[in-house]
């Protein structure tokens, strides 16, 4: 295979104890048990990396090599309990999202930590209440999302952008999945944003004078090279400048032609 398969976004691995990890489908059944060296095989599964990449990262983490038919073997297993993203829809839009800087947990269920988690308890699945409306409405989405029912991802998170305006980042894949529909019906059609140079100079230098991030509050530092996001919620410091800031265009390429 050119690359390895796409894990589904809505698994969700949660540590059981004794080294165990239980990964649990959308209908919240265990689906099967992993090891340590599992999941760290099972979060490189973006569909982007290459078999290669992936035993060449295995001996670099654990320093010792895996053979190529333990992994076949392995995919198999995960192919047979449903694991992966088979929607070539599902998978485009997903690509889309990623290229646009937008992404979430992959297999850990991290994404929605708090910022005041420490870094090690959010590597080992903090996640919100599971009575949280917001985290029903999210793994709803995620759901018909990964099953490439755009129409129906798009109206929940625009859905979840209305009731919390100050989410960016929301707002930002809502935009972007609109667009990806209109791009459906309009082949060739290309996503625009007004931006000047002033203006988002002007809007950047805002958000670095206050030195927390303008969605949840967390104080940050800029480190050059560095992610363009924020530590505590994930959201992006340049959609939030994109967002507030008006003026010329900046473009990219419309995708996608037929589908089921």
């Amino acid at each position: 295979m050119p690359v390895v398969p796409r894990l589904r976004d809505s698994l969700r691995v949660s540590p059981v104890g004794d080294g165990q990890f239980a990964v649990v489908g959308d209908d919240g059944a265990e689906l099967f048990r992993l090891t340590g060296d599992g999941v760290f095989l099972l979060c490189q599964l973006d569909g982007r990396t290459t078999p290669e990449e992936l035993l060449l990262r295995f001996e670099e983490e654990f320093d010792r090599e895996m053979p190529r038919a333990d992994l076949a073997g392995f995919l198999d297993g995960l192919s047979d309990a449903g694991a992966f993203i088979t929607h070539d829809r599902a998978a485009q839009a997903l690509d889309y999202l990623l290229e646009q800087n937008l992404s979430w947990r992959g297999a850990l269920a991290d994404r929605r930590a708090q910022a005041d988690t420490p870094d090690a308890e959010r590597r080992q699945g903090a996640r919100r209440e599971e009575g949280s409306v917001v985290t029903q409405w999210w793994d709803h989405a995620v759901f018909h999302l990964n099953s490439g029912h755009l129409e129906h991802a798009v109206e929940v998170f625009e859905r979840m952008a209305d009731a919390a305006p100050g989410d960016m980042r929301l707002r930002e894949i809502a935009r972007h999945l609109r667009f990806l529909l209109q791009a459906e019906a309009q082949p060739g059609l290309v996503e625009q944003r007004d931006v000047t140079w002033e203006v988002f100079d002007a809007v950047l230098g805002d958000m670095l004078t206050n030195g927390v991030c303008p969605r949840c509050d967390t104080p940050f530092f800029v480190e050059l090279g560095k992610t363009n996001r924020c530590s505590g919620c994930g959201a992006s410091f340049s959609s939030w400048v994109l967002t507030h800031a008006q003026g010329s265009k900046r473009a990219s390429d419309g995708l996608f032609g037929d589908h089921e």
